[in-house]
């Protein structure tokens, strides 16, 4: 018997020593069934990181099944995320498209990095800053506009949806910052059966 099944009946003998369950209901009370999680943390080039991680996992694999079927990320996790959730129903598919998309990522597809729009950004800041809040303080110091074109391009977000209703996944979990609440959101998709 293994220390966690053996952990589960001492509990149940317990309960129903201190009355809370009836000892004929011990026999009846089972572990929940486990399930594998990716965690995926921001970090930036993390991403690229990640992505090499989920290749080799992919190689060990027989077949294509989707081994993780609750997916959650932030940040730069996030964005690896909604692509292994997207391609849930096809793994290796998905995780090719991952290693694709991180071979061929520029600088211009995160940022506007042009001088024009960089040196703006620094004057705004500089202003924000240098007069004590008398102008708004800027969202960010760079425009991320293109990292927002990137991901509608490179997302097929719908596919989440049936990726769940099929049963290749349970859940997703995207943590990202808010630039106008200041503050962290998490946004969650999972299958009905899961209780909130």
């Amino acid at each position: 018997m293994t220390a966690r099944r053996s952990w589960t009946i001492r509990v149940a003998q317990d309960y129903a020593a201190a009355g809370a369950l009836r000892a004929d209901e011990v026999v009846f009370m089972r572990e929940p069934k486990a399930r594998v999680g990716l965690v995926l943390p921001g970090g930036g080039a993390r991403g690229a990181y990640q992505v090499g991680v989920l290749h080799a996992i992919s190689d060990l694999l027989p077949g294509d099944r989707n081994p993780f079927p609750v997916v959650v990320g932030a940040s730069v996790g996030a964005i690896n995320a909604a692509a292994v959730a997207c391609h849930a129903r096809n793994f290796g598919a998905g995780v090719k498209r991952l290693v694709d998309l991180w071979s061929d990522i520029k600088t211009s597809d995160v940022y506007r990095v042009d001088l024009a729009t960089t040196a703006l950004g620094g004057l705004r800041w500089l202003l924000s800053l240098g007069f004590g809040g008398l102008f708004a303080t800027p969202k960010a110091f760079l425009n991320n506009e293109p990292l927002r074109r990137f991901l509608r391009r490179e997302l097929d977000l719908p596919f989440i949806g049936e990726a769940i209703e099929q049963g290749a996944l349970r859940a997703i979990g995207i943590s990202t910052s808010s630039y106008n609440r200041g503050m962290a959101v998490t946004f969650v998709q999972w299958e009905d059966d899961i209780a909130e």
